[in-house]
């Protein structure tokens, strides 16, 4: 099978570094309390601009700010090297798909080439993501962005959504939830004997 495989939030924990600079970035720069709305259902990955209640140009001067600190400091997932080299192993083609382009797509790199993480493509600023599946012949893909999901999903391509806080009250009979690469390697190995 094909895999498509966001990075963020999938491959990486962005979470992490992301949500503790906004918690800075907002106590320290804009000055008032970090209140968090856990809405558990943002669409979006700027999930911090919405539990933080930023404005747009809040937003704008937090990425500038933070984004290269932020993406060099996401850790790999647990498992995430050894699910993909397995995968890779059983036959499947791993495709990155990922929103990343510019700077952080260079970091992107810079990680999966420390990492030693092989993949057969990567495809960065991929805004459209069931356009880029559709094109790449997706047969599997899996996000943590609801709109990616469904996008794909629509498409009749198997989709699971990667588990994270802030999706965590959405449920979609089109997509399935997965909560770790162990959790995601059973569901394919299921589908592999079917």
């Amino acid at each position: 099978m094909n895999i498509g495989v966001d990075f963020d939030d999938v491959i990486v924990n962005q979470y992490e570094p992301y949500f503790a600079y906004a918690q800075k970035y907002t106590t320290e720069e804009l000055k008032r309390e970090s209140i968090i709305e856990d809405k558990g259902d943002i669409a979006s990955s700027c999930y911090c601009t919405f539990m933080h209640n930023w404005t747009q140009e809040e937003e704008d001067s937090f990425w500038k700010k933070y984004c290269k600190i932020i993406d060099r400091q996401a850790k790999f997932k647990t498992l995430a090297k050894e699910t993909i080299e397995q995968l890779r192993h059983d036959g499947h083609k791993i495709i990155i798909i990922s929103t990343r382009e510019g700077i952080e797509e260079k970091i992107a790199n810079e990680q999966l080439e420390k990492e030693n993480i092989i993949v057969d493509k990567k495809i960065f600023g991929a805004y459209e993501k069931g356009k880029v599946a559709r094109e790449n012949n997706i047969d599997l893909f899996i996000d943590d962005n609801y709109k990616h999901c469904k996008a794909v999903a629509s498409l009749g391509i198997k989709t699971y959504i990667m588990d994270a806080r802030f999706n965590r009250n959405i449920s979609d009979n089109n997509i399935e939830r997965v909560y770790s690469w162990s959790h995601l390697y059973y569901k394919i190995s299921k589908l592999d004997k079917n």
